[in-house]
């Protein structure tokens, strides 16, 4: 299975050797491949403008695509409030739907 990884720096393992970034580990560990496409200090307003393009990329087919996505600690941290997160994170799990 291919697991798609949007995120933040969580995602992406900030501070964290390639080898011991949980990512890494999860494949190591299930046998998934794992496609980390965290970036440190992004907002879930900066993931919600990246999938279209990043879904014109992936390998596989996008009925076989699973994503999991982390993110709103940052839009928290920089407006005070996760109400744009939360909005953001319900308009990216509708771009599944992209051809």
């Amino acid at each position: 299975m291919d697991l798609i990884c949007i995120g933040d720096s969580l995602t992406f393992g900030y501070g964290v050797r390639r080898a011991q970034r949980w990512t890494t580990l999860a494949e190591e560990e299930t046998g998934w491949e794992l496609h980390n496409y965290g970036v440190c200090g992004d907002t879930t307003g900066g993931m919600l403008a990246r999938p279209r393009e990043l879904l014109r990329q992936l390998p596989g087919r996008a009925d076989e695509r699973r994503f999991l996505l982390m993110g709103g600690s940052n839009d928290i941290f920089f407006s005070g409030t996760s109400a744009n997160a939360r909005a953001n994170k319900a308009a990216m799990a509708l771009l599944r739907c992209l051809p």
